[in-house]
């Protein structure tokens, strides 16, 4: 294993929305002395936004970014989010501006040392809103090395069993997740489980139709790994079930499964 020469950095790594700019856009203005931002042996956690096209690209890489040892060097803290700021098709989007569900995303990554994803679509692409960010937390992060892990695939065979251990312990984590909420009567004559805007439709309809007594609704924020525990316990409360999602069936699958 190649040993890297540069020295670790200190760098400030607590950079969050400015002025309407992007994390990435500020990356240029970071200083850290009089090297690069990202130069051989720097590893900082990071939040990734890439354009639709470009996480087509980076695809591959990602199907297997959880064996890579340098994931687990930095204890987690990798986001990715498939975003972009022109709407030019319908595959186009904005990063989600969910400040709480993106906060605890790192919070996830630090725990289990792997990467997160958020999930956007279609209509909360084509949306804006004002959003209260709240206490913003600052701190240093220290840019370290670690000569012992390596960014190879012979890495993949022994992690695999590693890797199922910690998605059954992100698994848990979803079942018992305050994102994953339950609203409406116990029990309930009709089910409707929605995720993203599939709930403000569901709601809308429960609403104007006057049935809250009697229908329930299942919002699911966290969709991988699929909290089925938590939606056994309110499939086996009724008789009738109404799946609410935009286009792919997602949810229809795991329910079904």
């Amino acid at each position: 294993m190649a040993k890297y020469s540069t020295k670790p950095m200190v760098i400030d790594a607590a950079r969050w929305f400015r002025n309407g700019d992007h994390p990435e856009d500020n990356c240029d203005i970071i200083d850290i002395g009089d090297g690069p931002l990202f130069g051989e042996g720097h590893v900082v956690r990071r939040y990734c936004r890439l354009e639709h096209d470009g996480q087509d690209e980076c695809r591959y890489c990602g199907k297997t970014m959880c064996f890579h040892g340098w994931i687990d060097t930095i204890g987690g803290g990798h986001i990715v989010c498939p975003g972009d700021w022109i709407i030019e098709r319908v595959k186009g989007e904005f990063y989600p501006c969910k400040p709480d569900i993106f906060a605890i995303t790192y919070e996830l990554s630090n725990e289990f040392d792997c990467h997160v994803m958020l999930r956007s679509y279609t209509r909360l692409s084509h949306a804006s809103n004002p959003i209260e960010l709240g206490k913003i937390q600052k701190k240093e992060v220290e840019a370290r090395t670690d000569n012992n892990s390596s960014i190879s695939p012979y890495l993949a065979r022994p992690k695999h069993a590693a890797v199922l251990k910690r998605l059954a312990r992100i698994k848990e984590r979803f079942e018992a997740s305050s994102f994953n909420r339950y609203e409406g009567p116990e029990p309930a004559d009709v089910v409707i489980i929605c995720s993203g805007s599939g709930y403000q439709c569901a709601w809308d309809a429960v609403e104007s139709l006057g049935v809250e007594n009697s229908v329930g609704i299942l919002k699911l924020a966290t969709l991988w790994p699929f909290p089925s525990n938590l939606v056994t316990k309110f499939l086996t409360q009724t008789e009738r079930v109404l799946i609410a999602e935009e286009v792919d069936p997602v949810i229809e699958v795991y329910v079904k499964a």
